[in-house]
């Protein structure tokens, strides 16, 4: 419910994704997608494993905000990776990642401005993107409380 809610909110403010519709309080009908293998986190404080690397102390609002990218490979623990490593393994056309960069702070954006009109503050949260049939590159997944700090 959650997800769906927060889907519709970024469709609204022409963000793209693979929602189509609220099936019920657990399942939504969305487009089918081939996911692109890398999760994107977006972090806007600084959380979890940003403190343990660069010793910040945890909760501070960062000066800019922070893209990530990791492999989504659970055999080898989803590592850090960089846009040298996406091109070198073939996961995302460097276009696609530059779609993937600006669509995640956007979505930061819209997210951010939502949250604080409900008294919160987005610490961080984790996306995936999708490629559509046409090649396009989509929102995907989940947006959830399990993905959002």
């Amino acid at each position: 419910a959650i997800s769906s809610k927060l889907f519709q909110e970024l469709e609204a403010r022409g963000i793209k994704t693979h929602f189509v519709e609220k099936i019920s309080d657990r399942e939504m009908l969305v487009k089918k997608v081939e996911i692109i293998p890398l999760e994107v986190l977006v972090r806007n404080y600084a959380a979890g494993s940003l403190t343990k690397r660069y010793g910040i102390e945890e909760g501070t609002k960062l000066n800019t905000t922070v893209l990530e990218f990791c492999y989504k490979n659970d055999a080898f623990g989803d590592p850090f990776i960089n846009e040298y490593h996406i091109k070198a393994m073939g996961l995302a056309a460097e276009e696609e990642v530059r779609a993937i960069e600006k669509s995640a702070l956007k979505i930061n954006k819209v997210l951010t401005e939502l949250m604080k009109s409900k008294n919160l503050n987005l610490v961080d949260f984790k996306l995936e993107f999708g490629r559509t049939a046409e090649g396009e590159v989509i929102l995907a997944d989940e947006i959830s409380p399990d993905t959002c700090r």
